[in-house]
């Protein structure tokens, strides 16, 4: 295991800044996934610390030793890629002894360690098997073998599962999440899938255009995500957010904007009173999505703002027409001019971009 450290890591391509000085910590074991929408820069963050990319500025530290101009190979790293790279002409044994050959480990050790990450991932039964015979998840695992085999301090992943059917992909998900509980490795791990980032990581880097806009556990950045991205990023749907000025006194000092979950709400007919402690928008239902166990209804404030609202009573779609959406004071966020958090109305606390841990270990 090894913790990973990112010192105003800086990357351009010609004049272009894909990466925005970002300090970094990883901790040691952690599973950390960097999430965002494509072209963020987090596979360009990836390679960087795979040493695939030189950082245009910056430093980078993995167990405590400065790696920045180190090639690959002297990182103490494996990478798993998003297709595999898995030899054709090889079977599964060969395929994953490969690495250990060409660094000269003697044939017995090879073997010895083959068959014992091929019953970790369990490969044992394919082993004599070419990677036309397997499937994708099978071919899947070939690749985590080949990385796991050289015992890296660091396991580095680039949206591994994006090629796999869904029901496979969710499979896969809760395989990765074992074997990392397994290995106790440093595991950091590209998507831009919101669930594999929510279902799998211990740590949730949160990137957008070349910088981190949240470094949280998966908990604190749906609960209280710290700007308006990434309020609208996280969940399915996502956080309402709407102007704050909609709310009139019921505004909190400052706030520019107004979030809710659309589970946090619920919608009704115009004329039903509000409870004490709620607030009521006035809309229109305009869609509503039935999905058995919940439903999803698409309402149109009368501000011209579109909000979801999320029901888990299996109610029948609304019909459409004048609605009323109903929301606990409690569950609102806040967020200010430049759309970072100031606290929800539950907790009252502040909270802007986390900071990530001061890097150490680096020698100078």
């Amino acid at each position: 295991m090894s913790r990973v450290d990112l010192q105003s890591v800086v990357k351009t391509f010609g004049e272009r800044t894909v990466i925005e000085p970002i300090d970094l910590t990883v901790d040691e074991g952690s599973f950390t996934v960097l999430v965002g929408p494509s072209g963020c820069g987090k596979s360009t963050t990836l390679r960087m610390i795979a040493g695939l990319e030189q950082p245009t500025g910056g430093r980078i530290g993995i167990g405590g030793r400065d790696v920045t101009s180190l090639p690959p190979g002297e990182r103490g790293v494996a990478m798993v890629f998003q297709n595999y790279a898995i030899y054709p002409t090889m079977n599964v044994e060969r395929n994953i002894e490969y690495g250990l050959k060409n660094t000269g480990v003697a044939k017995a050790e090879r073997r010895e360690l083959v068959e014992e990450i091929a019953e970790t991932v369990g490969l044992t039964d394919h082993l004599r098997k070419s990677p036309d015979q397997l499937s994708g998840g099978e071919r899947q695992r070939v690749a985590l073998a080949r990385a796991m085999v050289r015992k890296p301090a660091v396991f580095l992943m680039d949206e591994p599962l994006s090629n796999l059917d869904a029901r496979l992909r969710q499979h896969m998900r809760a395989e990765l999440v074992d074997l990392h509980a397994r290995l106790g490795a440093t595991f950091i791990y590209v998507t831009h899938d919101q669930v594999e980032a929510m279902s799998m990581g211990s740590r949730i880097v949160l990137m957008d255009q070349g910088r981190i806009m949240q470094d949280a556990s998966p908990l604190e950045l749906y609960t209280r995500p710290a700007n308006t991205f990434a309020a609208r990023f996280i969940g399915s749907p996502p956080m309402n957010v709407i102007a704050a000025d909609q709310l009139g006194p019921a505004a909190a000092p400052d706030a520019h904007f107004a979030g809710f979950r659309p589970e946090h709400a619920r919608v009704a007919p115009w004329g039903e009173a509000t409870a004490p402690g709620w607030l009521r928008l006035a809309g229109t239902s305009v869609a509503s999505e039935y999905l058995g166990a919940e439903t999803v209804d698409r309402v149109r404030l009368d501000s011209g703002e579109p909000v979801s609202v999320r029901g888990f009573d299996g109610h029948r779609p609304l019909a459409r027409g004048p609605v009323a959406v109903h929301v606990p004071d409690a569950r609102l966020h806040w967020f200010d001019a430049s759309q970072a958090r100031i606290g929800a109305a539950q907790d009252g606390t502040s909270g802007a971009v986390a900071a990530s841990p001061a890097p150490v270990g680096i020698p100078a």
